[in-house]
């Protein structure tokens, strides 16, 4: 994969049961540990970090696959601010579908014996792998967009219902408004954000590269957009 954004393969290895991936050797601490901490970001560091992230996706939906796991534990930010996609060893070819929601365990589910989901990430699903429907690249968009969100605002775009309650509105349920939470986003970055959004795959973004390019156009165009200021507002109930 010939980006910045996905660590390097090096080799692959065939054991007695399992495929081995011989991968670069990431350093940095994730989102995840990043937000956990009370790490804030600008608002120019938040679209770098989506930026980064839809050019990595890019770069694997080319070969024909999905990511399906997109989540902040998965993304490392390193030196340099250079952000890291991992986890795109493990994944689903472009049109299988994601998982089957019996399988739900007390604090998890397993698909095969290889992948485990924690309840945590239910927050970045998108509908149709809620829905056990075929995935393309327009639901990682989806997750992309909700980690967006989530770095916008603190908040997940559909409330603040947890587990089956919040899966349960991803079939028909638009996005709360980012700007209803976090008043400086511009309304070019807020239409970007609610188009990555939508409840329905051709309503979306058709293409991480078109993510990007919205972004960087918005970018080039833009004077109002602070670049100290964390982007991030107090957490504040509803």
């Amino acid at each position: 994969l010939d980006t910045a954004s996905i660590p390097h393969f090096y080799a692959e290895e065939e054991g007695e049961q399992h495929w081995f991936l011989l991968v670069e050797d990431v350093k940095g601490p994730t989102l995840q540990e990043m937000l956990d901490g009370g790490r804030t970001f600008s608002p120019r560091e938040v679209i770098h970090i989506v930026r980064s992230l839809a050019e990595g996706l890019a770069a694997g939906h080319r070969l024909g696959v999905v990511h399906q796991g997109l989540a902040p534990k998965r993304v490392v930010v390193c030196e340099n601010d250079i952000v890291k996609l991992r986890s795109f060893g493990l994944n689903l070819a472009i049109g299988k579908t994601g998982f089957d929601l019996a399988d739900v365990e007390k604090t998890g589910f397993k698909q095969g014996s290889a992948l485990e989901v924690d309840v945590g990430e239910f927050f970045y699903w998108s509908p149709e792998l809620y829905q056990d429907r075929p995935l393309d690249a327009r639901s990682d968009i989806y997750s992309l967009g909700v980690i967006f969100y989530h770095l916008l605002t603190r908040k997940f775009p559909l409330g603040d219902v947890e587990g089956m309650a919040y899966l349960n509105r991803l079939e028909s349920q638009e996005p709360i408004p980012p700007s209803r939470h976090n008043p400086w986003i511009p309304d070019p970055i807020e239409g970007i954000l609610l188009r990555m959004l939508r409840p329905r795959p051709e309503d979306r973004f058709q293409s991480a590269e078109d993510v990007s390019r919205a972004l960087e156009s918005f970018l080039s165009l833009s004077r109002e957009l602070r670049t100290e200021t964390p982007a991030t507002p107090e957490p504040q109930g509803d």
